[in-house]
């Protein structure tokens, strides 16, 4: 049953194709940037892929991105070229879609057949030297029981930072087919072909002095790049059983590949030298991605009460695999860059094993109507996930976990709702940091809790609408124990939580500190283990810079969001 935003009990940005295309939005960082929650936390210069994060918490590349609904990957940047919308889950996003850090996923929907024949063809340019060009076609055929989509997209890139120019392919096709009144079934593929240069901008020093070089400035070398391809498909089902109740099923399969030879700096002096290393791949890194989902709704009555049901079970599951080395490159100097030959790389030995990631979830929800104005929600969640690393039998591990929703919804004026939420967030929680005992040892499920009061409107016949929120989130951190083992421990919550707070949709401001589970592996020089599994070298490069003391902060941005749906 698809309620309308207004009555949904959390907070859930929509950003429409019509918002898309008047903005001339071409990255998910264009569409992201309109909600106030989002904050780009590197802007991607590196691997050429924005990490973003929700309420201060980052969105897991991992676990928090969905296309339909569905896992995919965001190692490589999601195009949104045949994207009819970008949907924001703030919040409580492990209710729908499972282990993911607390801030919120992100949903991209694609573009769906129109009743009747259209297309169109765009071709944009801009000052910096770039172009892009689209064709869109749609049609629904055989008496409005065959429908498609077909995007194709491409672009020659250039920017306005030196060197950091690319060019990019991509195209999908949606089909849809509607079999009966009762029953739909739809299938979808998708493609990307990209490279970039790779950007790295102004340099700071061991003594926290940034050299200015120069705005434009890129101080990477002319061969350093990334090439980027992408292959998503995906099959589903909607059955209408009865008039109350629907089935939908669907599958999806995604294979992502990165190559990379790139230039970093690093013992940077205040006078400008640095020794310049390099991140080479041994071929690409590879990931493959298989999601799947089942879901019951429907409604029933109990005597005065309205029920409406969700029950359903989840499935995702992801393998990377991948090989690279980091050779010095030179000496240089950031006011006086000098080109420097592309190391080869290696020595590479075997090709590391491959790491496994699989998640199992299984949800209901029960939204029970007392009366026209108050309701409440009702639900729990159990989930289940298994690291498997090929070469590192060790640091293997299983956990599971339990999760319950709950939501009061009142309306007390025509066009205003208002509600009062609460939800427990899980996720992977990483590995011990080094200066443990227990060292890059798994630590299991990490836990947060949320509580979420907000309101929404709707005036002028739906022609405008508002909302506002007030959220409190709290997550465990690991923290060293008398013996030096870092580990969560429920009887010391309160010495080893991460709180952010926030009025109205903006996101909580947050130094970083120990517990934040941010990527650090665009870092050259804070990867140990580097031979290891791709997953494995970046969760060991994270915790480099976790050997802070426990910060627990505060932080407020008030926002109000109005907004004239498109």
């Amino acid at each position: 049953m698809r309620k309308p935003l207004i009555e949904v009990p959390f907070s859930v940005g929509v950003y429409n194709e019509t918002l898309i295309e008047d903005q001339r939005a071409f990255t998910l960082k264009d569409v992201l940037q309109n909600d106030p929650s989002v904050a780009v936390q590197m802007p991607g210069g590196f691997y050429g892929t924005q990490n973003f994060s929700s309420r201060g918490f980052r969105v897991d590349n991992f676990n928090g991105y969905r296309l339909d609904g569905l896992p995919v990957i965001h190692t490589v940047e999601s195009s949104i070229d045949d994207k009819s919308r970008v949907e924001l889950l703030k919040g409580p996003a492990a209710l729908r879609f499972g282990f993911m850090p607390p801030g919120g996923a992100i949903n991209l929907v694609r573009k769906r057949p129109t009743p009747e024949f259209a297309t169109s063809l765009q071709f944009d340019a801009d000052t910096f030297g770039s172009l892009y060009s689209q064709l869109d076609v749609s049609d629904t055929i055989a008496d409005g029981t065959l429908g498609y989509r077909l995007v194709l997209a491409g672009d020659d890139f250039d920017s306005f930072y030196d060197k950091a120019g690319g060019d990019r392919l991509t195209g999908s096709l949606f089909a849809e087919w509607k079999v009966s009144q009762a029953a739909k079934l739809w299938a979808s593929v998708g493609g990307q072909d990209l490279e970039r240069a790779g950007y790295y901008g102004p340099m700071v020093t061991a003594n926290g002095v940034i050299l200015d070089t120069g705005v434009k400035t890129n101080i990477m070398q002319d061969w350093a790049r990334n090439e980027r391809e992408t292959l998503d498909a995906a099959i589903g089902s909607d059955f209408t059983l009865n008039p109350n109740w629907k089935l939908r099923a669907s599958l999806s399969y995604q294979d992502t590949a990165r190559e990379s030879q790139l230039s970093c700096p690093y013992s940077v002096q205040d006078n400008g030298d640095y020794t310049e290393g390099a991140l080479i791949t041994n071929g690409p890194f590879e990931w493959e991605t298989q999601g799947g989902h089942l879901h019951l709704e429907g409604g029933f009555v109990t005597g005065s009460l309205r029920h409406a049901v969700v029950i359903g079970t989840q499935y995702g599951a992801y393998e990377s695999s991948g090989q690279r080395s980091f050779p010095d490159v030179g000496p240089n100097n950031a006011y006086q860059l000098n080109p420097l030959p592309e190391p080869d790389g290696g020595p590479w030995g075997p090709r590391p094993g491959k790491f496994e990631y699989e998640e199992t979830g299984f949800f209901a929800t029960d939204t029970v109507a007392f009366s026209e104005k108050i309701s409440a929600l009702v639900g729990v969640r159990y989930g289940e996930y298994e690291n498997t690393y090929a070469d590192d039998p060790a640091s293997n591990d299983k956990v599971n976990a339990w999760s319950p929703p709950l939501a009061l919804m009142v309306a007390p004026l025509p066009g205003i709702h208002t509600y009062l939420t609460y939800t427990r967030g899980l996720q992977d929680g990483g590995f011990a940091r080094r200066a443990a005992a227990n060292a890059l040892e798994p630590l299991g499920v990490q836990k947060s809790e949320q509580w979420e009061a907000g309101a929404k409107g709707e005036w002028f016949g739906g022609r405008m609408t508002g909302e506002a929120a007030i959220f409190q989130i709290e997550q465990d951190l690991a923290i060293l124990d008398a013996n030096d083992v870092d580990r969560f421990d429920v009887r010391r919550l309160r010495a080893g939580r991460r709180r952010g707070t926030g009025d109205g949709d903006g996101a909580a401001r947050q130094p970083f500190g120990s517990g934040d589970r941010v990527e650090h592996g665009e870092l050259c020089d804070l990867l140990p283990r580097r031979d290891v599994g791709l997953c494995r070298a970046q969760r060991a490069a994270r915790l480099a810079a976790i050997d802070d003391p426990c910060r627990c902060v505060r932080g407020a941005v008030v926002d109000v969001a109005l907004m004239r749906p498109g």
